[in-house]
């Protein structure tokens, strides 16, 4: 299940993140706000 998460978590930094970067500033920094989150997750599930 963790690993699951985890790579899902992986997909989206990769592969979501930086195409919504593109939509402007404001996604922008709603999604970075959401990306240290995800990266919190992740090292929280690596444990």
């Amino acid at each position: 299940g963790c690993q699951a998460l985890s790579e899902m978590i992986q997909f989206y930094l990769v592969e979501v993140m930086p195409q919504a970067e593109n939509h402007g500033p404001e996604i922008k920094e709603h999604l970075n706000s959401l990306g240290e989150k995800l990266k919190t997750l992740r090292r929280q599930l690596e444990r």
